[in-house]
C-alpha cells in the first residue's frame, strides 16, 4: 500500500488540479513571463515545447495514432497533421512577406472551417509521413524566423506566424493530448509485458 496503492490515492487527489492546469494551457497560459519580453529565449522555449510534444506522441504506437477520442473527433494523427498544416501555411506567410506584401491575416473562411479542411486533407497521410513533414516544416520555419530582425519577430504581424504557430500552438495541443497519450503509452507497455511473460 505504501509503494503502490498510496501513490495511486494521491494521483487521484491531484488529478483535478492538474486537469485545471492543462485547461489553462489549452487556453494559452504560458505559466511564465511574457514571451515577447526581450529577455525571453524564443528559440530555447520553442525547442523545449516541441520536444515535449514529440515525446508525448511518439510514446504512442503508430497503430493507435488513428484512434478516435484523443480529443472529441480528433486522433493523435489529426493533431500532429493539424500542427504541420499550420506550419506549412506559415511558410507561405513568410513567402508573402518576402515578396513585399504585408503579413497575411487569419484565414478568410475562419479558423474552424480552415482547420476542418486541413484535418480532412491530412487524414490520408500516415504517421511516419506526418512526423517527417512536421519536422521539416518546423525546421524550415525556424530558419525563416531566425532571419527576422528581433523587433519584427515580436511585432504584431510576424508574432502570430512565428511564436503562435511554432510555440503557443504546439503547447496547447500538447496540453490537449497529454493525459490521453500517457494512458495509451501505459497500455502499450502493459501489452508488451504480457507478451514477454507468455
Amino acid at each position: 500500500m505504501v509503494l503502490h496503492g498510496h501513490a495511486l490515492d494521491h494521483l487521484g487527489a491531484i488529478e483535478p488540479w492538474t486537469g485545471s492546469l492543462r485547461a489553462r494551457q489549452v487556453d494559452g497560459d504560458t505559466f511564465g513571463r511574457d514571451p515577447r519580453a526581450p529577455e525571453a529565449d524564443f528559440r530555447a522555449e520553442e525547442a523545449a515545447i516541441f520536444r515535449a510534444f514529440t515525446a508525448l506522441v511518439e510514446a504512442v504506437p503508430d497503430e493507435r495514432w488513428r484512434l478516435a477520442g484523443a480529443t472529441p473527433g480528433w486522433s493523435i494523427a489529426d493533431h500532429a497533421g493539424h500542427l504541420a498544416a499550420w506550419m506549412e501555411e506559415a511558410i507561405g506567410a513568410f513567402a508573402a512577406r518576402a515578396a513585399g506584401r504585408p503579413w497575411p491575416d487569419d484565414p478568410p473562411e475562419g479558423f474552424d472551417a480552415w482547420n476542418a479542411r486541413a484535418v480532412e486533407q491530412w487524414r490520408a497521410v500516415g504517421p511516419a509521413e506526418i512526423r517527417d513533414r512536421l519536422a521539416a516544416a518546423r525546421a524550415r520555419m525556424i530558419g525563416l524566423a531566425d532571419r527576422l530582425d528581433p523587433s519584427e519577430l515580436r511585432g504584431a504581424g510576424a508574432w502570430g506566424w512565428t511564436y503562435e504557430v511554432l510555440h503557443g500552438h504546439v503547447r496547447r495541443h500538447a496540453a490537449m493530448l497529454g493525459s490521453w497519450c500517457a494512458r495509451q503509452a501505459w497500455e502499450a507497455r502493459r501489452r508488451r509485458r504480457r507478451r514477454r511473460s507468455r
